[in-house]
């Protein structure tokens, strides 16, 4: 995965940067064959309720990435990508990774780290912005809602889970 690209050379989106590199190990040779998933300007659909079509994705900041649960009400399964800065998610299915997710969620609760000001149109500093929070995110609207927390003070910004 790369983030942000384009920082070394021409800004961002291009088609020739990859959003996400695949691995895969080569077991003869021991050696990492790294290819291109998809690229930042790669087609798309859009698939939130009411604003379905055909997109390209233009993507400036592709960041985090895990694998969907299989108990996932939407995307089961599937490659998860956020572009943070264009305040996207990007699924894949298909992509062969399956990671193991615990904890005191409810099955079908999709967790993200929302950062008001990750997001390209933000200024450069962000007063009178809320503070990054961890979200609860419904896959059908895209809309993000705040989850209360007890504890010390978190403010994501970004996620991965792990066993």
């Amino acid at each position: 995965m790369r983030s942000a690209p384009g920082t070394t050379g021409i800004s961002a989106p291009q088609p020739t940067y990859p959003a996400v590199y695949e691995v895969s190990l080569e077991p003869w040779s021991h050696i990492a064959a790294v290819r291109p998933l998809f690229y930042g300007e790669s087609s798309a659909t859009i698939v939130n309720v009411g604003d379905f079509g055909a997109s390209t994705l233009a993507l400036t900041d592709p960041d985090s990435n895990e694998d969907v649960p299989w108990f996932a009400p939407r995307f089961a399964g599937e490659f998860m990508l956020t572009s943070q800065g264009d305040q996207q998610q990007i699924y894949v299915a298909g992509a062969g990774t399956i990671n193991k997710i615990t904890g005191p969620f409810e099955p079908g609760t999709v967790l993200v780290a929302d950062t008001p000001c990750g997001a390209n149109s933000a200024p450069a500093t962000c007063p009178g912005h809320p503070a990054n929070y961890l979200g609860e995110l419904n896959p059908w609207t895209g809309e993000i809602t705040a989850v209360n927390l007890s504890g010390p003070a978190v403010e994501p910004q970004g996620m991965l889970f792990l066993p």
